[in-house]
């Protein structure tokens, strides 16, 4: 756009330059006969100045309208170089974020999910990409004894099966933190566009989603997690803190409520159709519900 400025105000500069030649030669300049009508010395000398002032003024003006060409010209390719230089720069932290999801050490999956989550700030037009490696990385590590850990202080009102987790491991802790960030900003999870493949189950209307259908969810904390739009129905959530949890537009169908904890909820839009261990009187008195909610 600099560039583009410049070669707009080169052409106003020639244009008025050009036209004040004109000017200056309809006035100044001597004609044909001039110089053999009689003037004197002096008077010839004048007139032949004049004309070489109005050649050097034409000149002059040629080489300025030239400068800001070349001006304008380079800054367009700098800025072009620029943005390549920041695409690379993109694309390099991309794959090193990537190949750190996959470590084994926990620190370096917190540090790649922190890094994409500053990409999807710095590259708004891979969004979609980024919200979807998280996804996959939430739905590839939610296996019993990968990204769960044993609860310090189980419920007593509840009694855990022996293979039952009951924390969330940090990276996943971190992962939906880092999702519900990116999807404030991302229009397509916003107005929940289609496009993507809709047979695929991590997907609901284009749209990817957090899996957790059918799984053994009991005596875990989930609390102030985010979980929008996630897929929990037939999930066993018996014993299961989810007080404050981000659920708007979650599916629960048929999930097993007993004894979980809702305090403040948000459920506005989910879909609890078939839900087991508690009644809708119980989950208003705790949670945030709308007309959207579905009974």
């Amino acid at each position: 756009m600099a560039g583009l400025a410049l070669l707009g105000l080169a052409t106003a500069l020639g244009r008025e330059r050009f036209l004040r030649w004109r000017r200056s030669a309809m006035v100044t300049a001597p004609a044909p006969g001039d110089l053999d009508t009689g003037l004197t010395p002096r008077e010839r000398i004048e007139l032949l100045a004049s004309q070489r002032q109005t050649i050097l003024g034409a000149i002059t003006s040629i080489g300025v309208i030239l400068g800001v060409i070349l001006t304008g010209s380079g800054l367009i390719y700098t800025s072009r170089t620029l943005e390549a230089a920041k695409d690379t720069q993109i694309a390099d932290r991309y794959s090193r974020a990537i190949d750190q999801l996959g470590s084994p050490a926990l620190e370096q999956r917190v540090g790649a999910l922190y890094a994409l989550e500053q990409l999807a700030t710095d590259s708004p037009r891979d969004v979609g990409v980024i919200e979807n490696v998280v996804i996959s990385f939430i739905n590839g590590r939610s296996g019993a004894g990968t990204v769960l850990l044993p609860s310090p202080s189980p419920s007593p009102s509840v009694s855990p099966s022996p293979s039952a987790a009951t924390r969330l491991g940090e990276d996943l802790i971190v992962a939906l933190d880092v999702l519900g960030g990116i999807r404030s900003t991302d229009e397509r999870f916003r107005d929940n566009l289609n496009g993507i493949d809709d047979d695929n189950p991590h997907y609901e209307h284009g749209v990817p989603v957090i899996d957790f259908h059918g799984a053994d969810l009991r005596q875990i904390d989930l609390s102030g997690a985010y979980l929008e739009g996630a897929d929990l129905s037939l999930a066993d959530l018996r014993g299961a803190n989810l007080s404050h949890a981000w659920l708007s537009d979650a599916n629960l169908d048929q999930a097993n409520l007993e004894g979980t904890q809702l305090t403040e909820a948000n459920l506005e839009g989910a879909r609890m159709t078939g839900i087991r261990g508690k009644t809708r009187a119980e989950i208003e008195a705790r949670a945030t519900v709308n007309e959207h909610t579905a009974w």
